[in-house]
């Protein structure tokens, strides 16, 4: 035995980890984010606007300056069923105004966000 451990890594909290969102709203034009969720390492869960039909979900999210701050992030593992975690990686991105009645870090801060849920050919989001 090489004394090597293969056995799968425990799953961690950093960004695009999965995690639970209170409200069930997936529109197109509103972000939902928990700044308190204490199953992320940054205690922010996000759920993009769908723009287009997915089946990822809730993640754990970040702030960020520029996509190059949301690179590294958890994948689906495609050989996993049932693994909803973001397929086409991180962008930065300006959320939308929020659900109302969900925590927001701070409005109008980038945050990393799964490419998963945005339509290439939308403009991307801006703040007011």
């Amino acid at each position: 035995m090489s004394g090597v451990d293969h056995s799968p890594a425990a799953p961690t909290t950093g960004l695009g980890a999965l995690c639970p969102i209170a409200v069930d709203t997936h529109t197109p034009t509103y972000y939902t984010l928990d700044s308190s969720s204490a199953a992320c390492e940054s205690h922010v869960c996000i759920i993009p606007p769908h723009q287009k039909a997915t089946d990822t979900t809730a993640l754990c999210s970040k702030e960020c300056q520029t996509d190059a701050d949301c690179q590294g992030g958890q994948a689906r593992d495609p050989r996993t069923p049932g693994d909803t975690r973001c397929q086409s990686g991180f962008s930065c991105q300006e959320p939308l105004p929020p659900v109302p009645g969900v925590s927001v870090p701070m409005p109008c801060h980038k945050i990393c966000a799964c490419n998963d849920f945005f339509d290439p050919s939308h403009p991307p989001f801006t703040c007011p």
